[in-house]
């Protein structure tokens, strides 16, 4: 459902339905994606990929106690995931370039950014500009492309494809 969200969204490489309504709601919308993909399985499943590839990660979001709490976990369930550095979300405008900072020279290859919508959205395509500088899809491991591929591939196709207005709720996931 792109087509109403703002640029941060519309250029992303890869958006996935987070959200169970925005699978209930495909259907109404010409289109069907076949489950929600949760923001915990896909940094499961990507962090598994990572490990294998031999690529660092780094977690940006939520408290501090609770983002190191999540790369431990991590560490437990991904045997040989690299976390190279965690960082918490609390942090104002003015501190954004200093985080973008500090996970570039971190050494990491992944970033995942737990900040909530849209603020999430906003702190990559301001502090990685996407137009310019998305990574090439064969940075991505091969495994994780996979994984990406076999959720939402060609469902989601079909749903972007589709012209339609914004539903009344769109409000909600989008900023002015």
């Amino acid at each position: 459902v792109l087509f109403f969200f703002n640029p941060e969204v519309e250029e992303a490489a890869f958006v996935v339905a987070d959200g169970q309504p925005l699978v209930w709601v495909a259907p109404w919308l010409g289109g069907r994606l076949p489950e929600r993909v949760t923001g915990p399985d896909l940094v499961e499943e990507l962090s598994r990929g990572a490990a294998r590839e031999g690529m660092p990660i780094y977690l940006l979001g939520a408290k501090r106690d609770i983002v190191e709490g999540v790369a431990e976990k991590l560490r437990r369930a991904v045997p040989g995931v690299d976390i190279v550095g965690v960082a918490d979300g609390y942090f104002d405008d003015d501190a954004a370039p200093s985080r973008a900072r500090a996970a570039r020279e971190s050494g990491a290859r992944i970033l995942f950014v737990a900040l909530g919508v849209p603020l999430q959205e906003r702190f990559l395509y301001e502090q990685w500009n996407v137009r310019k500088k998305t990574a090439p899809v064969d940075s991505i491991p091969a495994s994780a492309r996979q994984a990406l591929a076999q959720h939402f591939a060609d469902d989601l196709k079909q749903l972007l494809a589709l012209p339609v207005t914004p539903p009344p709720w769109s409000s909600r996931y989008t900023h002015r």
